[in-house]
């Protein structure tokens, strides 16, 4: 009997066995998505659950989805952790959208299928070139990006688990035999560079170059991937993108995989292409410039091979660049040299004007992957040199992107990278208020000063503004003040400004024509800002013998004269079109508060209204 009882628990465990097997072999996939409606730009994630593992969980399985709805695109999926797999999707345009998921095993193919609603937002497309002047950077809608970026190295220093509380951070000089700095969390980290702090909008991520890898094996027969680096990168890039940060990923570090590639689909190149297949596929959706490798050198053909096969599969279409620095390739869009340098803070607009000018040729942007100090990462004058290399470098029409490396001050070698301190992150922000005026018609002009042995001038203007910087590098204690000439079409408002808080030092009103223009005692650089007439008044069905609008030119209180008690509907505009007071009044409007320049009022009584031109001094 016991015999009998032995041979059915075992029949019946056979049965169970095969039955969850086969439950196995027949399972369905199950898809979750993070919102049912999602802004525009804004990542749409679909999490993918199947309960089975294959022996290379990465590339046995292929996951793809096809998005319908205004425009069709279609977006690979990866995988994530244990049986979940995700696709990650950026929808371009808002209105209603549909997906359709294939997810193949070696032995099966599931579908699944869904939608969603595209709603506004104020997230902006990725970048792309300036249709009419090939340095700038501009977003879908047409507005500038006024890019100035950061790098850094994080690994899991401490080794608990996670790099994203290894963030140096405003560490200082380093007591003897001690050779770490002070860390701060990602959290921290990118909150205080980021744009509503200092301003930083770009972030480098060079993987495997002081950074951790993303791939455990690349080989011709398969590739193997690193799943808790995988979830690093997630939150790192999820961190960007909650602070206004926009992303360019390196795939590859100094060493990239099978650098004499012989091309024409050779096991070699479809093992790369596989690894940059999931690279797009995880992070594609938080990406706006991709770059190949950082610091390497192959053939080019290696080039001419990966980045056409990139371009097939990225959804979005991102600019793809490569360093060492290639612009002579046609399939290369950013010139991206690096540049380490300790040079006199009196030659820091000079020296970073002439870096950005010898790379012109290429009509292509300029962007510094890496930009720091030579020699040791800070020293006294170092958040200077920084802050004029910047100012010259919009104004010349490149870009930086600064390694930072600022858990301490005392880190020495011939690339020594920069220390972005409390101090440099100020400067940052004061420049990043200033560039924000900019608009994408601005193109360079020439200022002459009358001291050039003292002051070197930087201009830009558009029809809506123009903008000088100022160096004084003939000495940096001593005031100045210079002048020049400036053909102005518009009348406006000037503005002198502090590069080192973006505080106004001066402003007046400015005419038409010819202008000989004296800026206010400067002693180290200055800004200024004329922000030129942008609004006409409307034709007014009020006539000036029923109304009567003074003092103009105004100190305090601008009144009105009008033949009734009318209580009118008043709006301020400054020259950019800005309500600056909004209110009702009768007879008398406090203007004490606004800053001296020119403004338009706008009185309104119902169908009949009233616009007039007035000077605040």
């Amino acid at each position: 009997m016991k015999d009998m009882m032995k041979i059915a628990i075992k029949l019946i465990c056979i049965a169970i066995s095969f039955v969850l097997h086969t439950s196995l072999l027949n399972a369905q996939i199950t898809v979750t998505t993070n919102t049912n409606s999602i802004g525009r730009y804004d990542i749409y994630e679909l999490t993918i659950q199947h309960p089975q593992s294959y022996s290379n969980n990465w590339e046995d399985v292929n996951v793809t989805a096809v998005f319908s709805g205004p425009q069709t695109i279609n977006i690979d999926g990866f995988y994530y952790n244990t049986n979940i797999w995700k696709i990650r999707f950026a929808p371009p345009q808002t209105g209603s959208w549909t997906y359709a998921i294939t997810f193949s095993t070696p032995s099966n193919t599931y579908t699944a299928s869904g939608s969603f609603n595209c709603i506004p937002s104020t997230t902006k497309g990725f970048l792309r070139q300036h249709p009419n002047n090939p340095f700038r950077l501009i977003y879908p809608d047409g507005t500038l990006f006024n890019g100035i970026g950061i790098g850094d190295c994080f690994h899991d220093w401490d080794k608990n688990g996670t790099p994203h509380d290894n963030w140096g951070y405003d560490g200082d000089f380093r007591p003897a035999g001690q050779h770490d700095g002070r860390d701060t969390t990602l959290e921290v980290y990118m909150n205080a560079y980021g744009v509503n702090e200092a301003g930083f909008n770009l972030f480098r991520w060079s993987i495997d170059n002081c950074a951790f890898n993303l791939y455990y094996t690349i080989t011709t027969t398969s590739n193997n991937y690193l799943v808790q680096q995988g979830m690093w990168g997630d939150s790192l890039v999820q961190s960007l993108r909650k602070n206004g940060i926009r992303l360019w990923t390196t795939f590859f570090g100094f060493n990239p995989p099978f650098p004499d590639l012989t091309g024409n689909n050779s096991p070699q190149e479809i093992a790369i292409e596989r690894y940059i297949r999931y690279v797009v596929a995880r992070y594609g959706a938080y990406t706006d410039i991709w770059e190949l490798y950082n610091e390497a050198t192959t053939p080019d053909h290696w080039i001419y091979e990966i980045v056409p096969y990139l371009n097939s599969i990225d959804p979005y279409n991102r600019l793809v660049t490569v360093s060492w620095e290639k612009p002579n390739l046609s399939v290369i869009d950013i010139n991206a040299p690096h540049w380490y340098e300790k040079e006199s803070e009196f030659v820091s607009d000079q020296r970073a004007w002439e870096m950005i000018t010898s790379r012109k040729s290429w009509n292509k942007p300029i962007i510094f992957g890496e930009q720091g100090n030579s020699v040791q990462n800070w020293d006294s004058r170092s958040a200077l040199r920084m802050r004029i290399r910047s100012w010259t470098t919009f104004f010349a029409e490149g870009m930086f992107i600064f390694w930072n490396l600022s858990g301490v001050k005392d880190y020495f070698s011939g690339a020594a990278n920069i220390y972005l301190g409390p101090e440099e992150r100020r400067y940052i922000r004061a420049m990043q208020n200033f560039t924000s005026h900019a608009d994408t018609a601005i193109q360079q002009i020439t200022i002459i000063p009358s001291n050039p042995s003292n002051v070197r001038a930087y201009g830009l203007q558009s029809p809506k503004i123009i903008m000088g910087y100022f160096h004084h590098y003939s000495s940096h204690t001593s005031n100045i003040t210079t002048s020049f000439n400036l053909a102005l079409s518009k009348a406006g408002i000037i503005y002198w400004i502090n590069p080192a808080n973006d505080s106004i030092i001066q402003t007046s009103p400015i005419g038409i024509g010819i202008q000989n223009i004296t800026s206010p005692a400067f002693n180290i650089d200055l800004a200024m800002r004329i922000d030129l007439e942008t609004i006409t008044a409307t034709k007014n069905t009020f006539t000036e013998s029923e109304i009567n609008i003074y003092p103009n030119p105004v100190n305090t209180e601008l009144k009105i004269n009008f033949q009734s008690n009318t209580i009118f509907d008043v709006e301020i505009f400054n020259t950019l079109g800005k309500t600056i007071i909004k209110t009702k009044i009768k007879n008398t409007i406090d203007i004490s508060q606004l800053v001296n320049g020119i403004y338009y009022l706008k009185l309104k009584d119902g169908s009949n209204h009233y616009s007039q031109k007035f000077i605040k001094q």
